[in-house]
């Protein structure tokens, strides 16, 4: 999970540019006559998501019992989405906003769709709010589909609003086997609140993260092996550890909480693997 910052765009501004592209006169008249309830509930969804309660927005049908959910889903995928559509340039800064291209969900894969936090189809006024407007990769917006948070420990991260990256929490265990293998865990710190632990633990559990990282830990392990062997050779097992230490402060530097810090943690901080227990028997 990584954290973004917030967009810039104005949202009534977004809306309006959206509503004034719609073609039929009747129709973007109707569209553009809802604004103010769509920025009175933008406003109400910020208020919501700093608090970290957006469990609690309620979903419409509509808005405003005057544009259909169809009319606001049409909004943000005619006018937004399309490569040539007024607010293209909205979209195209949400995608560009992670560092590395990096999915916020996962940390892992690449950013290649716009994921709404709140669905479009249960809460229409936020179909095209930059702040609902999350990018992510295809597995994981696929993975969090339209399942809406029941209450607080069921709302997964928020990137722009929830802060989960300054202390560490996610970490791993190193599996005894041949290959040897990584299980991750969440471990929150002990001073989180328990609606806090258990978000991370949602997150993690939703979008499959354990089987993620534990398939790229996995293929690190075949990569680093042939040099494991030959440091073990010459400096046997504490050589083996104090470079896989070195790899982890390394990591760590770079990102916190990322399967790769705890990966290299884990390994360092194994006497099985560092005697030999990487070798491919």
């Amino acid at each position: 999970m990584r954290r973004l910052a917030p967009p810039t765009d104005d949202a009534a501004e977004v809306y309006r540019r959206c509503a004034e592209a719609v073609r039929s006169t009747v129709r973007r008249n109707r569209i553009l006559s809802v604004e103010p309830d769509v920025v009175a509930a933008t406003e109400e969804y910020i208020d919501a998501a700093t608090e970290a309660v957006l469990h609690e927005i309620p979903q419409t049908e509509g808005v405003a019992g005057t544009v259909t959910t169809q009319e606001m889903v049409s909004l943000y995928r005619t006018h937004m989405v399309r490569k040539d559509a007024v607010a293209r340039e909205v979209y195209d800064r949400l995608m560009a906003a992670p560092s590395l291209r990096k999915c916020p969900l996962c940390g892992q894969r690449i950013v290649s769709t716009i994921d709404h936090y709140l669905p479009e189809s249960l809460y229409p006024a936020f179909a095209v709010f930059p702040h609902n407007l999350i990018p992510a990769c295809k597995d994981c917006n696929k993975e969090k589909g339209t399942a809406t948070p029941v209450d607080a420990e069921h709302q997964t991260v928020h990137p722009y609003f929830d802060d989960f990256e300054s202390e560490r929490w996610l970490y791993a265990d190193v599996c005894h086997s041949q290959p040897a293998a990584l299980n991750f865990l969440v471990s929150p710190p002990d001073h989180w609140d328990e609606t806090k632990k258990r978000r991370a633990v949602h997150h993690f559990t939703l979008l499959k993260l354990n089987e993620l990282y534990a398939a790229h830990a996995a293929e690190e392990l075949v990569n680093i092996r042939y040099g494991l062997s030959g440091l073990y050779e010459k400096a046997g097992s504490e050589g083996v550890r104090r470079h896989l230490q070195a790899e982890a402060i390394s990591r760590t530097a770079a990102h916190l909480n990322s399967w790769q810090t705890a990966t290299y943690e884990a390994i360092a901080s194994d006497d099985w693997f560092c005697d030999g227990g990487f070798a491919e028997t």
